[in-house]
């Protein structure tokens, strides 16, 4: 590469002679221009500039504006991360200078980089670049989304590509930011396994996805089955829409306290000898209940005290003299230097309190709680004076008929369809998961509900202290088909009778009657995939189920809609 500080005649000798090389320089200036300037703004205004200051001028011949060009152009191998432009259009002229332009078919498996990573390793800028070239896209998507957007942009019509990929490519946000839109676009996925092993050293799970760009392309296949559709979602076509919030589900669940590091934490050895020194000091000492203690302690019980000066000033803190002399000591010098002003400010409270989940469960002596990724999907009541911490979700519920629709299948099988995940296990957002889920009417008063839930969570609760493990344990014994003990034995049978009895309460008498069925079926051996074992109903009764959830979703949403209406009316014009 010739360097923009050089002789004029080796610049000039460059852009008299190579056209590809002019449109790639330019190309490069205008990529550079994007990732100099934050704000969409300021980046169509430079690159306005751009357009008519200097390359306009550089295509006439004049040598400052090919100067400023190569220098944009080169500028970009020393940004930090490196921006290394790839062209495809000047890189294989002949596939996109045909009349029917565009590659006959991709084949890989993109890289696995989830969310919020993204911007930790490239930088902001180059997840503002992914969000400006791929409209509707969601900043918590996996990165290997876009690399499916972009390989479907390049195929010509009646091109297919076909990767292995992570699962995650049909869960929420990925799914709306590659499939959904591929779909849209005149896409067709003509054959999908929907979650299979990887055969590499990692543990994931990983899809297969093939897709064609235009045109019938004849059979459907998903997970070897023959179907008449396959949707973005990787599964069977049912309704045509996507479940949205329901207003009636706020303000019911939390995510957890993130309370800024371990200069917080004590054991239970330290709480103790605080407490006998100044027993006054009791009151801001709480017990603290992580994701490993809800999930592998027999009892859910907190294993450990964290100090929680939530709502005071300062100067009452300072009152609680030996937990202050903790903080001081351990949490002022970090956040000292931490970049938010409040958090530097206000060093004895915790990031973030989560004052209104407090706010929402004051009074109450239980709440239901589930990790935010596990395993299994599971919650159970807990003691609701405990500091929670981001790793679980906590819900403002504290009876049996709640817990019993939550941890039925019908709830499980809406929460696996609507969560991401992190490598094989389940991301429990709840805003995906909780406040679009249409509970069934008037629920927390129902005996049968209530009566289900209590007898499940008594037996789980003997089974986890008689085994001596956790909810993950005990819930890798249930879905175990080799596991044929009689506690696992009953707690099968209480199992399905919460599911039972949800179904029921939605009046969906047909569905609880098959249910069982179907669930005993799977039981006595179906197809059973490793390392995540679950039992669960079958396709086709899973996409009933799911497509009547959807269609009451889709109700509930427009009643709250047409109640808001009648409240604020749109005034006259």
């Amino acid at each position: 590469m010739l360097d923009a500080s050089g002789p004029a005649g080796q610049l000039g000798q460059l852009w008299a002679t190579s056209a590809r090389e002019r449109a790639r320089r330019i190309g490069d200036a205008a990529i550079a221009v994007f990732f100099a300037h934050d704000g969409e703004r300021r980046r169509e205004e430079q690159r306005d500039r751009l357009a008519h200051a200097t390359v306009e001028p550089a295509r006439r011949g004049d040598l400052q504006a090919q100067a400023v060009l190569d220098r944009l152009a080169t500028g970009l191998a020393g940004h930090q991360p490196a921006v290394l432009p790839f062209h495809w259009e000047l890189e294989f002229p002949a596939v996109f200078a045909r009349d029917d332009s565009g590659f006959d078919c991709f084949v890989g498996n993109p890289p696995f980089f989830w969310g919020n990573r993204i911007s930790r390793a490239f930088g902001d800028r180059y997840r503002d670049w992914l969000l400006r070239c791929y409209p509707g896209s969601h900043g918590n998507s996996d990165l290997a989304a876009y690399f499916l957007r972009r390989s479907f942009a390049l195929l010509r019509r009646g091109g297919t590509l076909g990767f292995v990929t992570t699962n995650s490519i049909a869960e929420a946000d990925t799914r709306e930011t590659g499939l959904g839109p591929l779909l849209r676009a005149g896409g067709v996925v003509y054959e999908a396994v929907r979650s299979a092993e990887w055969d590499g050293s990692a543990s994931v799970r990983v899809a297969h996805v093939f897709v064609r760009k235009g045109g019938d392309p004849g059979e459907r296949r998903l997970d070897g089955e023959v179907v008449a559709e396959i949707g973005a979602d990787l599964r069977r076509p049912r309704a045509a829409w996507t479940a949205v919030r329901l207003r009636e589900r706020a303000e019911e669940s939390y995510k957890g306290v993130d309370f800024g590091g371990t200069g917080f934490l004590l054991t239970a050895e330290q709480r103790d000898a605080i407490v006998r020194a100044a027993p006054h000091e009791a009151a801001c000492i709480w017990p603290v209940l992580n994701a490993s203690n809800f999930t592998a302690s027999p009892q859910q019980r907190p294993a450990g005290f964290i100090i929680n000066f939530t709502g005071l000033s300062l100067a009452e803190a300072e009152r609680f003299e030996r937990c202050m002399a903790i903080v001081r000591e351990r949490v002022l010098p970090r956040r000292a230097t931490d970049k938010r002003k409040a958090r530097r400010e206000r060093w004895w409270l915790y990031n973030e309190a989560c004052v209104g989940l407090y706010r929402a469960i004051a009074g109450k002596a239980a709440v239901l709680v589930c990790p935010v990724v596990a395993k299994y999907v599971t919650f159970a009541l807990v003691e609701a004076r405990a500091v929670f911490t981001n790793a679980l979700n906590v819900f403002t519920f504290d009876d049996h008929a709640s817990l019993a629709v939550l941890q039925s299948r019908v709830h499980e099988l809406w929460a696996l369809t609507h969560s991401s995940s992190l490598r094989a296990d389940p991301r429990y957002n709840p805003s995906d998961c909780f406040e679009t889920f249409p509970f069934p009417a008037e629920w927390q008063h129902s005996s049968a509900l209530a009566q289900a839930g209590r007898r499940y969570d008594e037996c789980r609760r003997r089974c986890m202290i008689a085994g001596d493990h956790g909810l993950t344990g005990l819930y890798n014994r249930f879905h175990d088909p080799d596991e044929r003990a009689g506690d696992i034995a009953e707690l099968r049978e209480l199992h399905a009778g919460l599911d039972r009895a949800a179904l029921a309460a939605y009046g969906w008498t047909d569905l609880a009657a098959q249910a069982e069925a179907e669930f005993r079926r799977r039981d006595e051996g179906g197809r059973i995939t490793r390392p995540t074992i679950r039992l669960e109903w079958p396709a086709a009764f899973a996409d009933e189920l799911l497509g009547r959830l959807l269609a009451l979703n889709q109700r509930r949403a427009g009643a709250e809609r047409q109640a808001s209406a009648a409240v604020n009316p749109r005034p006259e014009t």
